[in-house]
């Protein structure tokens, strides 16, 4: 039953976190940043979404202790989500205040 719920849990996360940093990644190639920033940016979500995925897995069949690499995992591909979100919404408002002058 733990199992079925726990397959159940991680099936809906891990894909709907993960589309949701491909279209992200998609947002991502158009910042104005350097090569190798935008690609570290893509990377990284999918990183912590495997972090993430990987401690439910482990905190139930190996250790509680495992609980704490939620905060890393889910920190990594938030910090990264707000990042990005807050970059590509200053340029397009700088974008459009630049050419309104």
């Amino acid at each position: 039953e733990q199992f079925v719920w726990l397959l159940k849990w991680t099936h809906i996360h891990l894909f709907g976190i993960n589309f949701i940093f491909i279209f992200l990644g998609t947002i991502t190639l158009f910042l104005d940043l350097g090569i190798k920033t935008r690609t570290w940016l893509v990377v990284l979500p999918f990183f912590g979404v495997f972090i993430y995925i990987a401690a439910m897995w482990l905190k139930i069949y190996i250790s509680p202790v495992f609980f704490w690499l939620h905060i890393p995992g889910g920190g990594l591909f938030g910090v990264v989500f707000g990042f990005v979100t807050i970059k590509a919404l200053l340029e397009m408002w700088w974008v459009r205040n630049n050419f309104a002058e």
